[in-house]
């Protein structure tokens, strides 16, 4: 508070004084119609919590899907130093999932769960996909469908770590990724429904789609045509070609 702002808010018994110096938090409390000041000093333990606070914050923006990240920052008009280090965080974020990928592809392949076991990895989709986010949900969309195969086709007996990580691979995509990676999910695996259950219609909606861009026609969101052509691949209907 400088120290006008000091002289205009305080009581005349106050004026006195001088101005707080800065770290100083002047607070106004009515008690029985009476104004009450009190000042507080924040000290160096509080200073800390704050700072720890933001970069929790910060680490929590880092770890969502690129829209959505770039979206809260704007929202909180995070810029320069803490925009830096959300970027930092978000490489450190991406690193650690391509490895635990890795791991669960590996994982996967001593179970031969895929006839494609490049399809479980992130760097798979790098031509496939619009960026670093789409390349780790397309991976993990693929685990988790894998997984829950491996898991159902002795009826549902055994398997059970791989249907914990298919379940929790998509209670992150639908519960913590926002409205965004809910519908990205959810279309995913409408589209595979769709192939498991009527192939012929969905290849006729490929081929639509592939008339309508001659057409110049573009009904469909690039997301979207690209998940049915990766629901195409999963189920055995069609290599998706980079």
């Amino acid at each position: 508070m400088s120290e006008i702002d000091f002289s205009t808010r305080c009581p005349q018994r106050y004026r006195t004084l001088r101005a707080p110096a800065p770290g100083v938090v002047l607070e106004c409390h009515a008690y029985h119609r009476h104004e009450q000041w009190v000042c507080h000093v924040l000290d160096g333990a509080q200073d800390l919590a704050a700072d720890r606070a933001w970069t929790a914050e910060l680490r929590r923006i880092a770890t969502l899907p690129d829209a959505m990240r770039r979206a809260e920052m704007r929202r909180q008009r995070i810029h320069d130093v803490d925009a830096d280090l959300i970027e930092r965080f978000a490489a450190e974020h991406r690193s650690a999932q391509w490895q635990l990928l890795d791991r669960l592809a590996e994982l996967a392949g001593q179970f031969d769960v895929s006839h494609n076991p490049q399809e479980l990895r992130a760097q798979y989709y790098a031509r496939r996909a619009a960026g670093d986010s789409e390349q780790v949900f397309r991976a993990q969309f693929a685990l988790a469908y894998r997984f829950n195969a491996a898991h159902w086709v002795n009826g549902g007996m055994g398997d059970e770590p791989m249907k914990a990580v298919a379940d929790a691979i998509e209670w992150r995509w639908r519960e913590q990724s926002g409205p965004e990676g809910r519908a990205d999910w959810d279309y995913l695996a409408d589209a595979v429904h769709d192939w498991e259950q009527a192939p012929a219609s969905m290849a006729r909606l490929v081929a639509q789609i592939a008339h309508d861009d001659d057409e110049g026609a573009r009904p469909l969101s690039p997301t979207q045509r690209r998940s049915i052509m990766q629901a195409r691949e999963l189920t055995g209907h069609g290599a998706w070609e980079a």
